[in-house]
């Protein structure tokens, strides 16, 4: 709402001019908490990242909701192989796991 487009009511309470009225605009924000975890893998463990699936999802209710799959889990696996990546420059592979849970 700071560039001014959103519902008039709102923006005008923080002395931001108006330059678009569009209600709906800044509403329903939600936090996306997320983890990301790295590790090394041991020399004699290989990752096939073709062989594998590298996206896993799951999807639950949060407790005390009447809804169903309000909340959704996901994460992705993600091995670094030495050599492919710029940014990384490591003799070792690197397995990679990230999650994410977002409250809908």
């Amino acid at each position: 709402m700071l560039s001014g487009i959103g519902n008039p009511n709102n923006i005008n309470q923080y002395g931001i001019p108006v330059t678009h009225e569009l209600p709906g605009v800044g509403q329903n924000l939600r936090d996306h908490p997320q983890v990301s975890v790295i590790w090394k893998l041991k020399p004699e463990e290989r990752v096939d990242p073709l062989s594998s699936p590298l996206q896993i999802g799951l999807r639950y209710t949060a407790s005390g909701s009447s809804l169903r799959n309000d909340m959704c889990t996901f994460g992705f696996f993600c091995i670094i192989n030495r050599g492919k990546l710029s940014y990384i420059d490591s003799p070792r592979d690197y397995f990679s796991l990230f999650l994410s849970c977002i409250r809908n």
